[in-house]
């Protein structure tokens, strides 16, 4: 649906229209982030996911997701499952597998990219099969990602090669 004149005119003058310009142009800046990235997060119905959750070694990419969910957005099991399109005793399982690996809260620094979690909804990829594909689809690099992620670069290279299979399946 198209924009009137007359409506354009009286956006351009607004504050709130002003104002939401400023976020688009900070977001841009300080985190390299495109405008659809930028109405995303605005987009309260989608939960992000910080990808610097990746800087604690020794937990795997689900025990991460989840973790981060559980106790940093004090989301249920269920909920997580429901999110992440996954059984509540495999979150349950998952959860307490990590928290035995890592006992403290993940460290979470300022992140550079978030991670939309529908992302994960899609069964047929593994969970940092689904990180990639997404990262990779934001135009980083496999060198970025393996930073960003914390991994190998081979690993992120032969995992984006095999979910590239599953894609064409």
């Amino acid at each position: 649906m198209a924009i009137g004149e007359g409506i354009l005119d009286k956006l351009e003058s607004d504050k709130v229209s002003e104002a939401l310009a400023l976020i688009d142009k900070y977001f841009k800046e300080k985190y390299n982030l495109k405008t659809q990235q930028v109405l995303e997060l605005l987009d309260r119905k989608e939960i992000f996911i910080p990808v610097s959750i990746f800087d604690n070694k020794g937990l795997g990419s689900l025990e991460l997701v989840t973790k981060y969910l559980k106790e940093d957005l004090n989301k249920t099991y269920h909920e997580i499952a429901k999110l992440l399109n996954r059984d509540d005793r495999t979150i349950w399982s998952t959860y307490n597998n990590a928290v035995k690996k890592l006992k403290t809260r993940l460290a979470i620094t300022a992140a550079s990219h978030y991670l939309p979690i529908s992302i994960f909804k899609e069964r047929k990829f593994s969970v940092l099969e689904s990180i990639i594909l997404y990262l990779k689809k934001q135009g980083l690099s496999f060198t970025k990602i393996s930073s960003l992620l914390n991994r190998d670069y081979q690993t992120i290279w032969t995992t984006y090669k095999k979910a590239e299979a599953k894609n064409e399946e």
